[in-house]
């Protein structure tokens, strides 16, 4: 499990995958804040601006963002090309590795053909 999160962090420290999480804070986490406290930024009522809940509110959709785009290129799909360089490990059979570079059509194994399902073990730089 310990590899896992290991992998899952690698992942999201991707640097566009960063500056993407970014970009969608600022964008939602300024509709959000107007929405929730826009009387008081109407006003320029400072006191009544709850700071606790502005800075939330961009670190929410930070968070969601590189969550689901560290899930996304973590995930690999027999047919698809990877979105990352790595090593696979076949579910199924538990026998059957592959190293992938980013862009290569990912193949089924061998030995499971059709069912084939696998998760990334490392990472490659």
């Amino acid at each position: 499990m310990f590899n896992s999160i290991k992998i899952f962090f690698q992942a999201t420290l991707e640097r566009t995958l960063l500056i993407t999480g970014i970009n969608v804070a600022l964008v939602v986490g300024v509709i959000l804040n107007l929405i929730n406290q826009g009387s008081a930024f109407i006003s320029f009522d400072i006191a009544h601006l709850n700071f606790t809940k502005f800075i939330l509110t961009f670190f929410v959709p930070f968070g969601v963002s590189v969550y689901s785009s560290a899930r996304i290129r973590l995930k690999m799909v027999v047919g698809k090309r990877s979105k990352l360089d790595a090593k696979l490990l076949c579910v199924n059979c538990g026998e059957t590795k592959m190293n992938i570079k980013k862009g290569q059509k990912i193949k089924e194994c061998p030995k499971c053909g059709e069912k084939t399902k696998y998760k990334v073990i490392e990472i490659n730089k």
